[in-house]
C-alpha cells in the first residue's frame, strides 16, 4: 500500500494481502477522512469508495483498541501488591479487636 503509513500495521497488512494498490478514489479520500473532515466521494460502481469509507473507520477501531489495551498493559505493570504479608496481618487483625480481659 503506498499509504502504509497512514493505516495501522495490521490494516495496511490486510490492504495489502488482497488488493495491488488502493483506486484514485481512495487515497484521496483517505486523509481528509483520518483528518475528521467531512467527505463525499463521488466516483463509478467498484471504484472502491465503500472500501475507503469502512478501511478508515475500522483502522480508528484498530488504533483505538490497542490504545486500550497498551494502557491496561502499563497499568497492570505499574500495579504492584502491597497488601499485608501474613505476619503483618495477625498483629492488624488483633489491634482490630482489643481484647477485653475476659477470658
Amino acid at each position: 500500500m503506498q499509504q502504509a503509513a497512514r493505516f495501522h500495521p495490521a490494516v495496511a497488512a490486510w490492504f495489502d494481502a488482497h488488493f495491488d494498490a488502493p483506486t484514485p478514489s481512495q487515497a484521496r479520500a483517505w486523509p481528509a477522512i483520518q483528518q475528521g473532515r467531512n467527505v463525499l466521494v463521488a466516483a463509478p460502481t467498484g471504484s472502491g469508495k465503500t472500501l475507503a469509507a469502512f478501511l478508515a473507520a475500522i483502522d480508528a477501531l484498530v488504533r483505538q483498541g490497542t490504545a486500550q489495551q497498551d494502557r491496561a498493559r502499563q497499568q497492570f505493570a505499574s500495579a504492584g501488591y502491597s497488601g499485608p504479608g501474613r505476619r503483618d496481618a495477625e498483629p492488624a487483625a488483633s489491634a482490630a479487636a482489643p481484647e477485653t480481659g475476659r477470658r
